[in-house]
């Protein structure tokens, strides 16, 4: 049978969609429309640090290549998920962080939502339908995942990405590759790898499918030349490649460098499965979903977690995709026999059945959460659903059956709202912790240093927020320093025991100045001053402590801090003058040469000068340990490290190239194409 005919838009029915895609956002997240906030999950450990220092640089005028208060730094532009070419990310400069980062949230939510519909409707699907295909897609994935911000972010463009590819394939203009390279460019962008990957096998996968087996809808001009559409297509998702360049090269020079260079305890793709006993929450959700229901694995195995392995779709639509295999009142579309393929096979991977063969594969190997692709199956039976629906209803339009679809609607909504409050790490609070910031005694305390201050703190990376760096970390991915055992603080940290001789040399070594703990410290057994101890409205609210909890915060004594001398001369001194994201420098003197070392990470791209000219950076030596270390001249010097990656200027140079190309290919004219298009219009065969 011939596909569907997608109808034209009205006016009138694009501001109703629009109008439900933000409405949505407030039934599900109405606290944060009121100015509230997130806590739980990855969003203050995680998010919020690498969002306020790119914020702050921004304001500064500065693009922050080197994030310099996590740890001791890492390429943030290659750890990648602080986004920093991420055109909605601009808006971290505009607003406070936490307006921002829920603007952004519930934009995408919306983008997602209005996506999908776009997507449907380009099926050949209605109004409506296509309003149910995009609430399966939106709210029975995304809702259980606000805890990272990954997931509204990459799920936004999925359907886009399938929505361009389809847009050309039936109507053969190629502006709409065009639109396939920026959309993928952008989801690359945002910085979270993995829902691209999977945007990219499935939109490879489902081009594929359309072009050599459902050719429903394809138009005539495409099935004439299809092997050369396919080339079209291809150099659309490599163009899409070249204009994320300049994100992907950073990433990449940093996995090679990372605990994710090689499979191991520190990186296991499997982690995140959807055991095949789980799959039962398809279908009785209220029972897997119960306090109780352990997803504890054997010791040895991958690890898993409730929000990884969540796989919901709502009850009715799935019924509904259920009974569209077997209804013959109207003739089924051909083309979801693609929908049903894509999604069975992403729910057996989902299930890590395959990993042990696939982490070995180029691509899959190197991402964690293979429950992720779920996503998949969800988008699949949305649209599944909706066909289903269109077809029982039939052609015929009237109150009664608007009302009915109307009616499936707003139950699968309501299905899919209850459901993602039963499985959440993250929660909303009408007066989130960054409201508390400005009052927090030890940031107070922590700015009157007179030096760049570096704190030992549990909680990693939290103690960001406070405007200091802090170790140790949490990184997705990052420098394998910081998981090498020879460079990492010996274990158990000393939180709650006293310190060994081999963890306060590490402390002065790695420049900490201060450390914040829960509980007072032994001052017969730390070497240490103490200069708060009281409760912190903001860190308690943080950390979900009791609000009259107190702090302790000290200073390390005789910590060399930030900069120092290798082996001082009696009367040498080094001075931080200046610290920057890109840039530190530092003004020293000296009678004697020696070496100095800046205690933050030595990495590729940074270059160091002495009173303006070049110097050599010294490499791996034990003494200096993972640090930035460079031979200075006796007498008074300016010592600068600047940051200068070449993976970042290289991926902006083909970036560039690629939006030349980009442009160049949508310009070009195709007057055989066009004429067979003016034939195949008037034909009427799909019509958009």
């Amino acid at each position: 049978m011939s596909a569907p005919v997608a109808e034209r838009n009205s006016i009138p029915t694009v501001l109703f969609v629009g109008g439900l895609a933000i409405g949505l956002t407030i039934l599900f997240w109405p606290t944060l429309w009121q100015g509230g906030g997130l806590v739980g999950g990855d969003i203050y450990p995680y998010f919020y640090p690498q969002k306020q220092f790119y914020a702050e640089a921004l304001r500064a005028g500065e693009i922050p290549l080197w994030n310099n208060r996590t740890g001791h730094g890492y390429p943030t532009v290659g750890e990648s998920q602080t986004g920093v070419f991420y055109p909605f990310h601009v808006l971290y400069a505009m607003l406070n962080l936490n307006t921002a980062y829920n603007t952004i949230q519930l934009g995408h939510y919306a983008l997602a939502f209005i996506w999908c519909w776009l997507l449907a409707r380009r099926w050949g699907l209605g109004t409506l339908p296509a309003c149910l295909a995009a609430v399966v897609y939106t709210y029975g994935w995304l809702p259980t995942r606000m805890c990272v911000e990954w997931a509204a972010l990459g799920a936004a463009w999925f359907p886009a990405a399938l929505w361009c590819g389809e847009s050309f394939l039936q109507t053969a203009k190629r502006r709409y590759l065009v639109v396939l390279s920026l959309v993928l460019a952008v989801q690359m962008l945002a910085g979270h790898f993995h829902l691209a990957f999977i945007t990219q096998i499935t939109l490879v996968a489902y081009l594929a499918l359309r072009l050599l087996w459902r050719t429903d809808g394809v138009a005539p001009i495409i099935l004439t030349q299809r092997y050369k559409a396919g080339a079209y297509c291809a150099i659309a998702i490599l163009c899409g490649f070249g204009l994320a360049a300049i994100q992907l090269g950073p990433t990449w020079e940093l996995k090679q460098q990372s605990q994710r260079a090689t499979l191991g305890d520190e990186h296991d793709p499997g982690f995140g499965f959807i055991p095949w006993w789980y799959l039962g929450q398809l279908i009785q959700p209220w029972s897997y979903y119960a306090p109780g229901v352990s997803l504890d694995t054997p010791v040895g195995s991958s690890r898993t977690n409730s929000v990884e392995a969540h796989l919901y779709c709502g009850l009715i639509p799935l019924v509904l995709a259920g009974i569209g295999l077997f209804y013959r009142r109207e003739v089924a579309d051909r083309r979801k026999c693609i929908w049903w393929l894509l999604g069975a096979l992403s729910v057996v991977y989902a299930t890590g059945s395959l990993m042990p063969v696939a982490k070995y594969l180029p691509g899959f190997g190197f991402f964690n959460g293979v429950g992720r692709y779920g996503i998949v199956f969800n988008l699949a039976i949305g649209l599944l659903a909706a066909e289903a629906l269109q077809r029982m209803i039939g052609p015929r339009r009237s109150w009664a059956t608007s009302g009915i679809m109307l009616a499936i609607l707003v139950m699968t909504t309501s299905d899919v709202w209850m459901i993602s409050r039963m499985v959440q790490h993250t929660f909303e609070v009408p007066k989130p912790p960054l409201r508390y910031l400005p009052a927090s005694p030890i940031r107070e305390e922590l700015a009157r240093s007179p030096v760049p201050v570096r704190l030992f703190s549990r909680g990693a990376n939290l103690p960001n927020l406070l405007g200091v760096a802090s170790t140790p970390v949490y990184l997705g991915i990052g420098p394998q320093a910081y998981f090498d055992p020879q460079f990492k603080m010996p274990e158990p940290l000393p939180y709650d025991t006293n310190p060994t001789p081999e963890q306060l040399d590490w402390l002065r070594r790695a420049g900490v100045t201060h450390i914040l703990n829960f509980t007072p410290l032994d001052l017969t057994a730390w070497p240490i001053t103490q200069l708060v101890a009281a409760p912190d409205p903001f860190l308690n609210r943080a950390w979900g402590r009791n609000p009259n909890e107190s702090f302790f915060l000290y200073e390390l004594n005789d910590s060399r801090g930030r900069v120092y001398w290798e082996t001082p001369a009696p009367t040498a001194t080094a001075e931080i003058t200046a610290y920057r994201a890109n840039s530190v420098s530092i003004a020293t003197d000296s009678a004697t040469e020696g070496t100095l070392i800046l205690t933050d990470l030595r990495w590729p791209g940074w270059q160091v000068q002495i009173d303006g000219r070049p110097a050599t950076p010294l490499q791996v030596d034990q003494a200096i340990g993972p640090y930035r270390a460079v031979r200075v001249p006796a007498g008074q010097h300016s010592v600068v490290w600047i940051y200068r990656p070449t993976s970042v200027w290289i991926g902006c140079i083909v970036s560039t190239v690629a939006l030349i190309v980009l442009v160049l290919l949508s310009k070009r004219k195709t007057p055989k194409a066009s004429a067979a298009l003016s034939v195949y219009g008037q034909n009427g065969a799909a019509r958009t």
